[in-house]
């Protein structure tokens, strides 16, 4: 919803992202590997707490990261370099502290409960996972409550269109912003009142897609004909009560300038507001973790009985 995926040039998808972490780790962990090789031989390796600290610290650095990338925010979209920079400390993190960890559950556990301790080690990412789960729940976005917000007052000229949203609170909690204001019963309840210009639902097709998909035959067709439709709630009175074919240019432009985009633009920048607070929280809550375990190091270290 808030990253703007244009980047040089190429329209990212979604999955791509799921590629970028294990693209870093294949790419610094020989970094890594020969880095820790190459102090333990000059004797100025740190001890694991240490390392630790340091992955807290890169952790919440990633999350602060796109709070940098607010500042480049356009219509509540971080541009995608800002992700993928999280995503970069992240993995830079996660290669100072899990196969350490590893390392060290093998090294410190005595040799008859290796395997359970082992286990000890993973069912911690597993509890961590499910604080993860509750942690993305702050950031969830409640459509319905952004519409009937202050701030959201300030997204629209026309009174009428805010009245109704709150009215259609319900629907739009239910179906999204989106649906809710391309359905018929809203658009009806718009032009109820008539001291305003008229509303109407923008059918369009777009023309590249519609090519694409000829070629296509079976499901694969019928999903890019789906994409190929889309509707938005417009006072351009070109698209009453018609379907027209656009290309996507001349559609995005259309867009654009719509009631649906003005509305959508705001309800990102509110989203990305909640979102981007969530993450500030984690992100100094784990450097403040990682800054302890660094003061905690040389007492952590004393247990370790010189393990490095």
């Amino acid at each position: 919803r808030n990253v703007n995926k244009n980047m040089l040039g190429f329209e990212l998808t979604t999955t791509f992202f799921q590629s970028v972490n294990p693209l870093f780790i294949m790419i610094f962990a020989p970094v890594f590997s020969w880095l820790w090789i190459k102090l333990g031989s000059m004797n100025k390796e740190p001890s694991a707490p240490y390392k630790f600290g340091t992955g807290l610290i890169l952790l919440g650095l990633g999350f602060l990261v796109l709070n940098v990338g607010k500042t480049a925010a356009i219509a509540g979209l971080v541009p995608a370099i800002f992700l993928i920079l999280l995503y970069m400390m992240h993995t830079l993190g996660e290669l100072t502290l899990s196969p350490v960890g590893l390392s060290l559950v093998t090294k410190l556990a005595p040799s008859q409960i290796v395997g359970f301790l082992m286990g000890i080690w993973f069912l911690s990412s597993s509890i961590a996972h499910q604080a993860g789960k509750h942690i993305a729940k702050l950031t969830s976005v409640d459509e319905s409550a952004i519409v009937q917000g202050e701030s959201f007052k300030q997204c629209y000229d026309d009174d009428r269109l805010g009245d109704v949203m709150i009215k259609y609170a319900g629907s739009i909690k239910e179906n999204g912003l989106e649906k809710t204001l391309v359905s018929d019963a809203f658009v009806t309840e718009l032009n109820t009142d008539v001291s305003g210009a008229p509303y109407y639902i923008a059918q369009i097709q777009i023309k590249e897609i519609l090519e694409q998909a000829e070629p296509l035959s079976g499901d694969e067709k019928a999903k890019m004909l789906a994409g190929a439709k889309v509707s938005f709630l417009t006072q351009d009175a070109r698209f009453a009560n018609t379907e027209m074919m656009l290309a996507k240019a001349d559609y995005l432009q259309a867009f654009e300038q719509s009631s649906t985009a003005g509305v959508v633009n705001c309800l990102k920048n509110d989203s990305l507001v909640l979102s981007l607070g969530v993450f500030r929280i984690l992100g100094f809550v784990a450097i403040g973790c990682g800054l302890l375990l660094f003061l905690l190091g040389p007492m952590v270290s004393r247990w370790m009985h010189g393990i490095k």
